[in-house]
Parts: structure tokens; sequence; C-alpha cells
């Protein structure tokens, strides 16, 4: 994950990745700080599986959380994904959303 602000500058602060459950809060599976607005995870997903990505900044101010699934996939052909954030400073919006997938088969 990438995250930065609308001026240029980095995020900081942390990116939780969770599995949804079905009742009660998400189970943690990674937690990471953010490195100059950088910060990556690797894990082995489940398959047909909820997960949630959670974007607080250093000051616990909740930025994004967002679901992602592996309903429709594979997770084993999964290689890598990006996902490059861009929030407003002035008010903490998210200003922009790029995702990038590499399967491989």
């Amino acid at each position: 994950m990438v995250a930065h602000w609308d001026d240029g500058t980095y995020v900081q602060g942390t990116v939780t990745l969770g599995q949804q459950n079905v009742s009660g809060s998400d189970t943690v599976v990674a937690t990471k700080t953010l490195l100059n607005g950088r910060t990556s995870v690797s894990e082995t997903l489940g398959t047909a599986t909820m997960y949630s990505v959670t974007l607080l900044t250093a000051a616990n101010t909740q930025l994004v959380k967002f679901p992602i699934t592996t309903a429709m996939i594979n997770p084993g052909n999964l290689q890598r994904a990006e996902i490059d954030l861009i929030f407003r400073k002035a008010d903490n919006s998210l200003k922009s959303a790029q995702i990038k997938v590499s399967m491989g088969f």
C-alpha cells in the first residue's frame, strides 16, 4: 500500500488487514506501520473469504476502511496486489484509489 496526501506528502499511520467475521469484530491478520507512506503485507489468504483493510493516521483517525474478497479467485493464483491511495489533506477524504492485481495461472 502507498498512501499520500494531495499535496504530495506521505500519510503516516498504520494499516490493518482483518478477516471479517459473521458476527463481532474483524480478526486482525496483520497490522503494519506506514514508513514514508508505504507498507507491505505478505499473508496467505483463505478461499472465499472477506477481508477488510483499514488505514489509520498517526493520530488514530480512520481515513478509510474497505472490503476485499477472495470469493471470485483462487488465492493461490494471487501473486501481488498493490493499493495506491490519495487523500485530501483539507478534510481527510479519499481523493483517489487505484488497485492493481497480478495473477499467475
